[in-house]
């Protein structure tokens, strides 16, 4: 999973992965207590590219973090990153 763009962000930044294969994907954003803010994805999807844009528009400036689980036929995949929002 690569790194949002922009970041930081005003409003809307955009989130891009790879799958190398199949798989059940869950991509989740929190907020810096751990709480869950919003679940971009959450279906199965086929190998490839994919892009998902993150509207914060009614969140408070600060850093989110975005954890993005695959669970693949013949592998796992777990990742966090953080991102800053600015207003």
């Amino acid at each position: 999973m690569n790194q949002n763009f922009p970041n930081p962000f005003k409003q809307i930044t955009e989130i891009y992965y790879e799958l190398p294969e199949s798989g059940m994907v869950n991509l989740t954003v929190f907020n810096n207590l751990g709480e869950q803010i919003s679940v971009l994805v959450e279906t199965e999807q086929k190998g490839g590219s994919y892009t998902v844009k993150f509207d914060a528009s009614g969140l408070s400036a600060g850093a989110y973090f975005y954890t993005i689980k695959v669970i693949g036929e013949n592998s796992n995949y777990f990742e966090t990153k953080c991102m800053s929002l600015v207003k």
